[in-house]
């Protein structure tokens, strides 16, 4: 939020924040596979560290897959 208040701070126009946070949210969304698995992980006895690279690994794979899936790679024409 505070990264909102800085670019209309800095002059920029409504357009330009509102295209920042939908990238944002598009870049959020893969962060909730870390938050979803680790649990899973620590309550099925996997120690926390092994449990927190799990996650972290699962998470880069969704990152990596969503930024595919919004980048060029997936156009049709």
């Amino acid at each position: 939020m505070m990264t909102l208040i800085w670019l209309y701070h800095d002059g920029q126009d409504a357009e330009q924040i509102a295209l920042f946070s939908k990238e944002v949210l598009w870049l959020v969304i893969p962060s909730l596979a870390f938050f979803l698995t680790l649990p899973l992980f620590l309550k099925n006895d996997v120690d926390f560290i092994p449990s927190f690279f799990l996650s972290s690994i699962l998470t880069a794979a969704c990152y990596a897959a969503s930024l595919y899936a919004l980048s060029d790679g997936l156009a049709t024409g």
